[in-house]
């Protein structure tokens, strides 16, 4: 007897972008890209599942209703203009990564490679020194989504309006916790606690986007799950919390990872990696190949010296004390 298969499709926030599937034989992949390719006209994407990226000629198999096999999805940077390579972010024209000199083991060709260090344009207007999770996570044998979750900071594309993605990219999500023995929380039109109550309560799991927050009252539009479209919900009721703050999570092309910030994300590495590459030894090369750059080859370029002197400074500090 044949067991039918039961595919869910989402992207890396969590959110469904194809809501669960049923196949009585198993799907190939290029047929549930036709079908993610409807929620996300135009743009290039790839599936994967766990931290693997399926290919076209791939069938996928397993799951049940109550487990559905979780596919993501991973929008990626759109084509040049001849439909050759890809765009790759805006970044300062400046070698820092040749000067840097950091030699680490890439897991692609098993041979050693210079950290892909760059100064990439990001929405805030700022340069900001550090790898694309895309290309490190793959040098480290990272999952490209992991790795990406420990960014902090989103790069620009030739072409895009710096104002918007620096808009787009301080949205803050919260996903409703509490209300399960309810239907929901309780959703009002105003601020005040006195303000109209709303007839339908906001679901649990829920995903909300603030647009004001006073005190313990929140404003929120919707993103995802059952409730009002808008309304004031509270952040705690009786000391239990309502809602819980969603972590950003930015897609892998487009992710930086702050050389301050990088021992973090390189946790994710593979243990062979790590192996070869320990932490400490790894921290004291870069300190003192920052200390050697300060007084040989600082970057002329205004916003490059900004982000050089951020990075020097608490290189030279913070992390030295923190971690060695």
């Amino acid at each position: 007897m044949t067991m039918s298969v039961h595919v869910v499709v989402k992207n890396i926030a969590g959110e469904d972008v194809v809501g669960q599937l049923q196949f009585a034989d198993p799907p190939s992949v290029d047929e549930l890209r036709k079908r993610a390719a409807e929620r996300v006209p135009g743009s290039r994407f790839q599936l994967l599942r766990g931290s693997s990226v399926l290919k076209e000629d791939e069938t996928v198999s397993g799951g049940t209703v109550e487990r559905p096999v979780l596919l993501t999805l991973v929008i990626l940077p759109a084509a040049g203009a001849d439909g050759g390579a890809e765009v790759r972010p805006l970044v300062l024209e400046d070698p820092i990564h040749e000067q840097m000199d950091i030699l680490v083991h890439d897991m692609r060709t098993g041979e050693n490679s210079l950290l892909p260090l760059h100064y990439f344009l990001a929405a805030d207007g700022k340069a900001h020194l550090g790898v694309l999770a895309s290309e490190a996570a793959q040098m480290v044998g990272a999952d490209p989504l992991a790795f990406a979750s420990l960014a902090t900071v989103s790069a620009v594309f030739p072409g895009e309006e710096q104002t918007q993605a620096a808009q787009n990219d301080s949205v803050e999500l919260w996903e409703v916790i509490g209300g399960a023995a309810r239907d929901g929380i309780l959703v009002r039109t105003g601020w005040s606690l006195s303000s109209t109550e709303l007839s339908e309560r906001l679901a649990k799991g829920a995903i909300i986007q603030q647009k004001d927050i006073r005190g313990d009252r929140l404003l929120y539009a919707k993103v995802s799950g059952s409730g009002p479209q808008e309304g004031w919900v509270s952040l705690r009721s009786r000391g239990r919390g309502l809602l819980a703050k969603r972590a950003a999570k930015k897609e892998p092309h487009r992710a930086v990872v702050k050389l301050l910030h990088l021992h973090t994300a390189l946790a994710t590495a593979s243990s062979d990696w790590k192996r070869r590459h320990p932490v400490v030894e790894l921290i004291q090369e870069i300190c003192s190949r920052l200390e050697y750059l300060a007084l040989t080859a600082l970057p002329t370029d205004p916003r490059a010296q900004e982000a050089f002197t951020e990075v020097r400074d608490q290189f030279s500090g913070l992390w030295l004390r923190k971690v060695l």
